[in-house]
């Protein structure tokens, strides 16, 4: 019966947020709408004991609509939505089950959205060309997966994860606000870490993404761990590295370096080693190579991570 009552209420929120966006917002996004519809349905299957479902339909909207004041609307569902789950019934399959939500709602929005994607375009293009402000962008990014990874060694995942979903939640809220208030501090702040001409926080969606990704995907601290570090950590180094080193590029990829890539394929191998033990040397292997390969519209911080969740899934398996 409580089956049956999480179900109804999924359907029932999905449903009411779906007319509005589309009676509201024809044509804009509605590809990637469909998209979340789909991928939405083994929310119902896996995570049933909560809103997931509702949830990624709802951040996906959230994001088609970034940077304008309709997206408040959706953001704001989202977090009483959360809010309500949390409530009702918390666990870790449904603190998983959040993280994932909001994750796969972003990168549907980040992949599939116009809008999303043309920011995402012009983020890429700026990539590398104000050194002082990558430099920044790697600081801020090497201290987040530090505190991450820090967190998890002396907490429970499930307090994290809850933690994490609602601190994704008043980011969102304070890019979009930052994009519409352009004259506000928050958003001279913000855009004091972005490349020129860009929307603040566009770079670091993909990063949020991925990490929630590997939160609900990944189950163990070590594959979550490793993908987390060689995100923030390792792809951070190998930017540092492959603008300040002159290396001969990837024949396969000539925006990628030797030098970057040898780099993070070397403290990812470290951490992975001295933490987790040799096998998960594999892990840093398989995330260095996905990060060598990427490119738009498929940033590093989705590759990264969907890399890490492949080969886990392959491990389990087998």
């Amino acid at each position: 019966m409580q089956f049956f009552i999480y179900l109804l209420f999924n359907i029932l929120i999905a449903s009411v947020f779906l007319s509005i966006y589309l009676l509201g917002e024809r044509n804009l996004g509605n590809f990637s709408v469909v998209a979340s519809l789909i991928f939405s349905v083994p929310f119902l299957l896996f995570f049933p004991y909560s809103f997931s479902m509702a949830v990624e339909i709802l951040s996906t909207m959230a994001m088609n609509l970034l940077y304008t004041s309709r997206s408040f609307i959706y953001i704001g569902s989202v977090a009483v939505v959360l809010l309500i789950t949390v409530t009702l019934h918390l666990s870790s399959n449904v603190s998983a089950g959040m993280a994932l939500a909001i994750g796969v709602g972003i990168s549907i929005s980040l992949l599939l959205s116009n809008n999303m994607r043309k920011n995402a375009f012009v983020n890429n293009q700026q990539r590398g060309n104000l050194s002082n402000v990558e430099v920044r962008r790697d600081i801020l990014q090497i201290l987040s997966g530090i505190a991450l990874i820090f967190a998890f060694f002396v907490l429970p995942q499930i307090y994290i994860k809850v933690t994490l979903v609602f601190l994704v939640i008043l980011a969102i809220f304070l890019l979009n606000f930052s994009g519409i208030y352009r004259d506000s501090g928050l958003s001279k702040f913000i855009m004091s870490f972005e490349r020129k001409n860009v929307q603040p926080g566009i770079g670091s969606l993909w990063y949020i993404a991925g990490v929630l990704l590997l939160m609900g995907l990944t189950g163990g601290t070590g594959a979550l761990l490793v993908g987390v570090f060689c995100m923030a950590i390792g792809d951070s180094v190998a930017t540092i590295v492959g603008m300040n080193i002159r290396t001969f590029r990837l024949p396969y990829n000539r925006k990628k370096s030797f030098g970057g890539f040898a780099s993070m394929l070397l403290v990812t191998s470290l951490f992975a080693y001295f933490f987790f033990g040799a096998f998960y040397i594999i892990y840093a292997i398989i995330a260095t190579v996905a990060e060598s390969v990427s490119g738009y519209p498929v940033d590093d911080n989705f590759s990264i991570p969907f890399s890490v969740i492949v080969l886990r899934s392959l491990v389990l398996f087998i």
